[in-house]
């Protein structure tokens, strides 16, 4: 576990929509991450990442309304 003391540095969003997988996911990366972010879907992670500071994005791909990819992609794009 010491070998992974360096991710305490970082806080992550994690974007998942079945809300059990997401508790699962919450609970497992705050025993490595400072802070754990948790979004439902692409429109709340928008909120996230406006609002908070985010060094790492863990994303689901298959979401309903907007992609995990799609997401990212359009993330990248406005922060250029």
């Amino acid at each position: 576990m010491e070998k992974y003391q360096f991710f305490k540095e970082y806080n992550i969003l994690c974007i998942e929509d079945d809300e059990i997988t997401l508790n699962y996911l919450e609970a497992f990366l705050s025993i490595f991450f400072k802070k754990v972010i948790v979004a439902i879907n692409a429109e709340e992670a928008y909120k996230k990442v406006k609002s908070e500071k985010i060094d790492i994005i863990l994303t689901d791909i298959y979401m309903p309304n907007e992609s995990g990819i799609t997401f990212i992609q359009k993330w990248r794009n406005e922060k250029k």
